[in-house]
């Protein structure tokens, strides 16, 4: 069957619908005028459409980046501090921390420009409103101030929500390799982790340290069995009577950590409804 699939322009390929007419322009994709002798012609009102809309869209680039470097500006928190977070290992809990700090930045910057585009719009509605002359009537030119007034998507409209677009798209081409990259590392630490709870814990620490409550539970188990089921567990799940002898003299001598290891098997036993009194008398 054949592909009747309408596939994206060259102009689009790529650019999940945003275009970069400067750069259309350097890779001869768009033809775009020359700027400076349209904006120096007396009579530029009585240019074509085309150019005058270009300068039109000339000045409100102009002014959107002016906007986003007065809001966002620059920031270089300094050589040291530079030289520390490169020193500091990245981890999952540090790049969702970056991603966490990058979403309350980009909310708080879309705040501020939403407040300037308001203010902008507002000028503008009101150069509008005081720019008819109610005392000359004119068919043609009312027709075009009710169009421009009234309308619920004037030109300025337009452009802010092109610009809001055009900001939200950069703040998710941002995000995302952040977000793919913690995905990558909390899977990386998380198989890490994985691999450490199945060796057996050499020290108290290590044994509190387990986040998986069955390996907790399987060495709280080993601890208590008696020395038959000790080396039939030895060789269910693999391990060494060298590894568990650290843990296991500890268990021994340590009353604060033999009655945790206890206060865990008790616990889960206790969840258990195969191990309650009542369901075995059921039995």
């Amino acid at each position: 069957m054949p592909d009747v699939s309408r596939a994206p322009r060259p102009t689009h390929q790529g650019r999940n619908g945003f275009t970069d007419p400067v750069r259309q322009a350097v890779q001869g994709l768009v033809n775009m005028p020359n700027l400076h002798p349209i904006a120096s012609d007396p009579d530029i009102l009585n240019r074509h459409p085309a150019e005058k809309r270009a300068i039109w869209d000339a000045i409100e680039e102009h002014h959107f980046m002016e906007t986003v470097l007065e809001v966002e500006g620059s920031y270089w928190p300094g050589l040291e501090a530079a030289k520390a977070a490169t020193k500091e290992p990245e981890t999952s809990a540090s790049v969702a921390k970056t991603i966490s700090a990058l979403k309350e930045k980009h909310a708080a910057e879309m705040r501020r420009i939403c407040a300037v585009q308001g203010q902008t719009y507002h000028e503008e509605a009101l150069q509008r409103y005081l720019s008819k002359d109610d005392e000359v009537l004119i068919p043609e030119a009312e027709k075009h101030y009710l169009m421009a007034a009234h309308s619920r998507y004037p030109p300025t409209v337009a452009t802010l929500d092109d610009q809001l677009a055009a900001l939200q798209y950069a703040h998710l081409k941002t995000l995302a390799p952040l977000l793919q990259k913690r995905a990558r590392l909390a899977a990386e630490e998380d198989a890490a982790r994985r691999r450490l709870e199945a060796q057996f814990p050499d020290t108290i620490a290590r044994w509190h340290s387990f986040s998986n409550k069955d390996a907790k539970l399987r060495v709280s188990r080993f601890l208590m069995a008696p020395k038959g089921e000790q080396e039939q567990m030895l060789s269910k799940f693999g391990w060494a009577w060298r590894q568990t002898e650290p843990l296991r003299l500890e268990y021994e001598k340590n009353p604060s950590f033999k009655s945790a290891v206890h206060d865990l098997v008790r616990e889960v036993e206790a969840h258990d409804p195969r191990r309650r009194p009542s369901a075995q008398m059921s039995l």
